[in-house]
């Protein structure tokens, strides 16, 4: 390299050389002598002879090709960037039902209670255990009562609620559910409470007098299925500590969710506090009280269908499992989250860890959908 800089400078000085000679000449003219013009004419031709040697010096003209003929580097395999893991939390959408749904990407938590409740209530929550899960996405929101609209009119389902004239709808007199049958005023997914005529004004709702079946038959249209319970408590309680509830473990408030109080109007809610809803709220109308994921009414509101059957009696493993397969054995299915008309003074019926369950084929005015999708929908 070092020589093929020197030829360069070589004959960068022949040509500034002779520039200068012709100029000298120019000027010199007639007075110019001799001797100077032998000078100049034998300082160019030992800078020729010296530009000669190089070009006959095999070692010479080999150093001054490119670089990049000198040394041939061969390509080096580049791996291909890997994709980065999508975030938790983040929010897509689902083209065929137009609902929002949330990624939760592969993980473990806590599922589970440490406080029986099985004396009082039948259902057992215990023991707590580590669950580990595949990453999955699910509605951020219940499913509303305009997205089971598109799914009726493109496929002509018919309801169980609608195959059977009727539905529990609450009775406030016995201050407990009550199954009206009637061939024109029996409740349905359009007229949630009964009477002759549909609601209007509620699309933004979510649906109810929705049974197992029906709810079944609508995640799978939508490109998706009911979750397990697992993954329906890890969407509500999160990975990073066992709370109680969705935003954590402060108390219930009517700020945090749509429960039992003052708006109910039930002889045993909770008139200290008031929500502004006596049945549904529309979806997402309680975003102080969202799951660390960012999904909206997992406590209250209507309670969520899950796969799982329960028998009545059992519990919980001991031990860690991964990807629980949902039971199969008991008659009912379990719910999850609460709802409306819950009023419990412990309100344990709105905490992430509540089971309930009832017939597959039965439909109620405080029970709606939640889907999730094993790949991005």
């Amino acid at each position: 390299m070092r020589q093929l800089k020197n030829k360069h400078f070589l004959l960068l000085s022949l040509i500034t050389l002779i520039a200068i000679s012709c100029a000298s000449f120019g000027s010199l003219g007639a007075n110019s002598t001799d001797g100077q013009m032998a000078e100049m004419e034998s300082t160019i031709a030992a800078l020729e002879n010296k530009l000669n040697e190089q070009a006959n010096d095999p070692s010479q003209a080999e150093n001054s090709q490119p670089a990049a003929e000198q040394a041939v580097i061969p390509p080096t395999d580049i791996p291909p960037t890997a994709k980065p893991e999508m975030a938790a939390g983040t929010v897509s959408n689902n083209a065929k039902d137009g609902l929002a749904v949330v990624y939760i990407p592969k993980g473990s938590f806590t599922m589970g209670s440490n406080f029986d409740f099985s004396k009082r209530r039948g259902f057992c929550v215990t023991p707590q255990h580590k669950v580990t899960l595949d990453a999955y996405w699910i509605n951020q929101t219940e499913v509303t009562i305009a997205a089971f609209r598109k799914f009726v009119q493109a496929t002509g389902f018919i309801t169980d609620a609608e195959k059977n004239f009727g539905g529990w709808i609450w009775n406030y007199c016995e201050n407990d559910w009550q199954k009206v049958i009637s061939t024109d005023s029996g409740p349905n997914w359009q007229k949630p409470i009964g009477g002759k005529k549909k609601l209007t004004g509620n699309e933004d709702h979510p649906v109810t007098q929705i049974s197992w079946n029906d709810a079944s038959a609508y995640c799978e249209w939508a490109g998706g299925r009911l979750p397990t319970e697992a993954e329906w408590e890890r969407a509500a309680r999160g990975d990073d500590d066992v709370r109680m509830y969705p935003w954590g473990n402060d108390d219930v408030d009517d700020n945090l969710l749509n429960f039992g109080e003052k708006s109910f109007k039930c002889p045993l809610c909770d008139y200290r506090m008031e929500d502004g809803y006596q049945y549904t709220a529309p979806v997402a109308s309680f975003p102080d009280g969202i799951s660390p994921f960012g999904l909206y009414d997992m406590s209250g509101n209507v309670y969520e269908w899950v796969q799982d059957s329960y028998d009545g009696q059992s519990c919980y493993p001991t031990n860690p499992v991964t990807n629980p397969v949902p039971p199969e054995e008991g008659e009912e299915r379990i719910m999850r989250g609460g709802s409306y008309a819950d009023y419990d003074e412990l309100y344990w019926k709105l905490r992430v860890d509540n089971r309930w369950s009832r017939l597959p084929g039965s439909s109620f005015a405080d029970v709606g959908i939640r889907c999730v999708f094993d790949s991005q929908p």
